[in-house]
């Protein structure tokens, strides 16, 4: 919930196979599930900043959902090469429609709020909890690429 609107400002719909208690993120009672999170999460940077090694990207979508665009998503560690952690098309994702009811009928679907996917299945083996993540969408008719790139550059510890 955003306190100085009021309302919440960003929903965010996680896919939880087998669960993420154990890296700070509590089980749904119903998966897939909506969470509220802050607006500063919606950006493109190229360096995330983080308090722990146990942070992971996700490849997903914003406003848009046409079934045939693909998400991809890679992770690096130090000097490897690229290893693709995620190639799905949209249509493996539930549609915004489904995701504006939700929050239509809890009383959340207010202006100023932003709906993004959730993410699309990662591929087994692969760490995905890498310091360096790049996603691409693209549109298999027109052959348009939409990418985006950032390292994770983790913080130091807590003093006391």
């Amino acid at each position: 919930m955003d306190k100085n609107s009021g309302r919440h400002s960003w929903l965010r719909r996680l896919r939880l196979p087998g669960g993420r208690a154990h890296l700070g993120v509590p089980d749904p009672t119903a998966p897939p599930a909506l969470y509220p999170v802050s607006p500063y999460l919606a950006q493109q940077v190229s360096e995330v900043r983080v308090q722990h090694a146990r942070t992971s990207g996700e490849a997903e979508w914003a406003l848009v959902n046409l079934d045939q665009i693909t998400l991809k998503g890679w992770v690096r560690e130090g000097e490897t090469p690229d290893a693709m952690i995620q190639d799905s098309p949209l249509e493996a994702l539930l549609t915004p429609g489904y995701w504006l009811d939700v929050p239509t009928e809890r009383g959340l679907n207010e202006p100023g709020s932003v709906l993004i996917s959730g993410t699309v299945a990662m591929t087994s083996g692969v760490n995905r909890f890498a310091r360096s993540w790049k996603v691409e969408m693209t549109d298999p008719v027109t052959g348009s690429t939409v990418d985006a790139q950032y390292v994770v550059e983790q913080m130091a510890e807590p003093v006391g």
